[in-house]
């Protein structure tokens, strides 16, 4: 659960990085002489003490990866399967598989987090609720019904 946990938290690390994006893209159009786009995606420039905190942050979570690769490879066999880093993972061992899973929620909720906030800016509370909250129950219901490993059946409404 270590795993999981730091990377589905790296919003500010995503949203660091983006802002970094775009901010050298506003400025390599202007330069370019595109100062229309350049004015549609102009942010504010991330400071560098964001920046040095979201590059110890990465320097953290590639160390996780190494430690996920010395499990895969077996390099780290003991017979308590215990990670370089001394967690037990007899059960579950991280994959990369699965930390890849936990970022992609980490970037799904910088882009809800960037999208909600310019659309609260104008938009009423129900009017941007029922869209959101509506589009995650069908889109968990679609993968509950696609699970192979798991699958759940649809009964509607009757009372079966």
């Amino acid at each position: 659960i270590t795993h999981s946990l730091l990377w589905v938290s790296m919003g500010p690390i995503v949203l660091n990085f983006g802002s970094w994006t775009l901010y050298l893209t506003g400025k390599i159009l202007l330069a370019l002489s595109f100062s229309s786009f350049s004015t549609m995606i102009a942010v504010k420039r991330p400071s560098w003490f964001e920046t040095f905190g979201a590059v110890v942050g990465i320097s953290g979570a590639i160390i996780m990866l190494l430690d996920i690769r010395s499990l895969e490879s077996g390099s780290n066999s003991s017979p308590s399967n215990t990670s370089t880093i001394g967690q037990n993972y007899t059960n579950h061992p991280p994959s990369v598989h699965g930390d890849i899973a936990a970022f992609l929620g980490a970037v799904a909720v910088c882009f809800y987090l960037v999208i909600g906030n310019k659309l609260r800016s104008w938009l009423s509370i129900w009017l941007y609720v029922f869209p959101v909250i509506g589009f995650a129950s069908l889109t968990c219901l679609i993968f509950a019904l696609l699970d192979s490993k798991s699958p759940c059946t649809w009964t509607g409404l009757s009372n079966a």
